[in-house]
């Protein structure tokens, strides 16, 4: 998964999860919640976030390395940590398809308000928004989705990029993410 904050990505890959049958690692949930306390006192932020970036590798390494198909939902906006994410997947002699949630701003920043409003999950400070919107670099070589694509569609090209098969018949309905 590639895309800003609250641009859909969790609730893709939990969608995606269920059809295709692959496991989903968050960066969120799963790497950062568990190994943030390995992080020295006093360490910079993007030096924080190399060391579980490469804490998240492993695990996926881990993951593949025992024939498991992973949906790894993380930010992943810059090219160059796509491309150790492709290495790793070459690596491990498996396929990678980047699923880019290409959501227009205005969408995430209403997400982002009703967010804070409902209490839902913690938001992302205007800082940090404009940090990650510079840091990103669209791929050229995804699979992009937007709300309300249709969802069938979506799973089609997924598949067709991973060689996962051609058809999908129990699949209905708009992402709607």
């Amino acid at each position: 998964m590639c895309g800003l904050p609250f641009s859909g990505k969790t609730t893709v890959a939990a969608r995606l999860s269920e059809s295709l049958g692959f496991k989903v690692l968050s960066y969120d949930r799963d790497i950062y919640e568990l190994h943030k306390h390995e992080v020295p006192a006093g360490t910079s932020v993007a030096h924080e976030y190399e060391m579980v970036e490469a804490i998240a590798r492993q695990r996926l390494r881990q993951m593949l390395s025992k024939n498991e198909s992973v949906i790894y939902d993380d930010l992943n906006l810059e090219e160059s940590d796509r491309r150790l994410l492709k290495d790793l997947a070459k690596e491990c002699g498996v396929k990678y398809v980047v699923v880019y949630a290409d959501t227009p701003i205005s969408i995430i920043n209403e997400r982002r308000r009703n967010s804070v409003q409902n209490g839902d999950r913690d938001g992302v400070a205007d800082s940090n928004m404009k940090l990650d919107s510079s840091l990103l670099q669209p791929p050229t070589d995804a699979v992009r989705i937007q709300p309300n694509d249709d969802f069938l569609t979506v799973v089609e090209q997924i598949k067709m990029r991973g060689s996962l098969g051609k058809t999908v018949t129990r699949l209905q309905g708009y992402i709607s993410y």
